[in-house]
């Protein structure tokens, strides 16, 4: 089972080792760096995720299980190393 990728896209971040045959995304999309596709649930067990064409997930942003991301949108994330105890942005 596999991931679902489009043409030209640039992964730099994480997907779902868990169920990677339930994650989709479209032609010219990114995935920033420290961002992850989730489609596990332990309350509600395996969702799809998907990222439509010409969208672009920011550095650190976390897409849950059963999200869909239409096309040409840009989701933010959080400029907070994950590797880092302490944010200094104001994302909170």
């Amino acid at each position: 089972m596999r991931v679902k990728i489009g043409h030209k896209v640039r992964l730099l971040g994480q997907i779902d080792s868990v169920n990677p045959h339930l994650v989709s995304v479209g032609d010219y999309a990114v995935l920033g760096a420290h961002s992850a596709l989730l489609t596990h649930c332990p309350i509600k067990g395996a969702q799809p995720v998907s990222v439509g064409a010409y969208s672009y997930i920011a550095y650190g942003a976390l897409i849950l299980p059963d999200v869909s991301v239409g096309e040409c949108c840009v989701i933010g994330g959080c400029r907070r190393d994950p590797f880092s105890a302490r944010c200094n942005c104001r994302c909170r």
